[in-house]
């Protein structure tokens, strides 16, 4: 009898990525105050033009490793990158009070289309 479950691989998450040319480092942290470059918040990521890097909090016991979730932090970080480097003030919380509100609705709708589509590489294969 065949199994009816999916096989769940590995995931690999990537180390680097490039938003318009301009390379930052993924750091993947154990906390929420880890993902804040200053420690004094709990965030789920941080994206910091500076340093380059970007950190997403991917151990949050609400959520799965399966379900998606890291995936959609990054996402969303690489929306205030790509936001940042375009110059689209609607993605920049510096300039747009509603930016945080417009990045996770894009964030969260490109990761469900991407997901549900079977679009991603295998290191992101949910």
């Amino acid at each position: 009898m065949a199994d009816s479950k999916k096989e769940i691989k590995a995931v690999t998450k990537p180390a680097e990525i490039l938003i318009m040319g301009i390379p930052y480092e993924i750091r993947y942290v154990d906390t929420p105050e880890e993902a804040d470059i200053d420690g004094h918040y709990k965030l789920l990521g941080q994206i910091d033009y500076m340093t380059r890097t970007i950190r997403v909090y991917d151990k949050n016991p609400e959520k799965k490793k399966t379900d998606g979730f890291p995936f959609y932090v990054l996402m969303h970080e690489i929306l205030h990158g790509i936001g940042d480097a375009a110059g689209i003030d609607v993605l920049n919380t510096k300039i747009s009070k509603n930016a945080e509100k417009t990045v996770d609705l894009l964030a969260n709708v490109l990761s469900d289309t991407l997901i549900r589509n079977d679009m991603l590489k295998d290191k992101w294969k949910i």
